[in-house]
């Protein structure tokens, strides 16, 4: 991946997501661990959820990135306790989505396009209210 296609990724956002919130979001993680083999996939839920509010921050929608924290915190509330780095799996979190969202090399437009119908979906809509 050349560096101009990195620089893309981060272009599209408007705003990006709030220290205050991606803080929240990591010590919720750090405060409600899991187990990893669960057979909900809890993991799944955590990363929908983030990608939600990732997606509203760089839409410049901040009060809807803010409305998925305490989502976050109640879906993890529910799972047993995690065996494994809560850094690691951020990590892994930020790799999915950038995978997921695949805006390199997309122009301004077709980013927006893209960062708007996942912002549209029914899972990111039930998670704002």
């Amino acid at each position: 991946m050349n560096h101009s296609l990195r620089q893309g990724w981060h272009q599209a956002a408007p705003a990006r997501m709030s220290w205050r919130t991606l803080l929240v979001l990591v010590l919720a993680i750090l405060a409600f661990p899991w187990l990893s083999g669960c057979s909900s996939k809890p993991e799944d839920k955590i990363y929908e959820a983030l990608k939600c509010a990732k997606v509203a921050s760089m839409l410049g929608r901040r009060a809807d990135a803010d409305a998925v924290t305490p989502k976050v915190t109640a879906i993890m509330e529910q799972l047993p306790r995690f065996q494994g780095s809560a850094a690691m799996f951020m990590m892994q979190m930020g790799q999915r989505l950038q995978e997921d969202l695949d805006l390199e090399g997309y122009d301004i437009e077709r980013q927006m396009k893209i960062l708007t119908k996942v912002y549209e979906s029914s899972k990111c809509q039930e998670l704002y209210r």
